[in-house]
């Protein structure tokens, strides 16, 4: 049980001096003209090159060899697609709100999710 708390903490420090760092990078003005950092897909890029790579070392020392589990390369392609343009207009929208907003709204979204799957497939 102490794993498992020391864990959770690590979990939840990371995300804050995550949304911290984020917000802040997003909401502050550089330069003489106090221009806004505009560059959100890259961070978005290199954040999931890390992911990525993180996933291939894990993959490479626990012997699985199979990369895609079985999921043709085609629906890789628009999950990535789908996941970089979330997170881009996620890290675009600190521009106009505080990160503890972005993440109460966006636990949010599950609601909906979970009703439309109780109406539609009666789960």
């Amino acid at each position: 049980k102490l794993k498992l708390a020391f864990l959770v903490v690590g979990v939840w420090f990371s995300w804050t001096l995550f949304g911290w760092a984020m917000e802040r990078v997003t909401s502050t003005k550089f330069g003489e003209d106090g221009a806004k950092f505009s560059y959100t897909w890259t961070v978005v890029l290199i954040q999931s090159i890390g992911n990525a790579s993180t996933a291939a070392v894990v993959l490479l020392t626990t012997g699985k060899r199979n990369f895609t589990g079985d999921v043709p390369a085609r629906d890789w392609i628009i999950a990535g697609a789908a996941f970089m343009g979330a997170a881009n207009f996620g890290l675009m929208s600190l521009h106009y709100i505080i990160y503890p907003i972005q993440v109460f709204v966006k636990s949010c979204k599950a609601i909906p999710v979970m009703f439309g799957e109780v109406i539609f497939e009666r789960h």
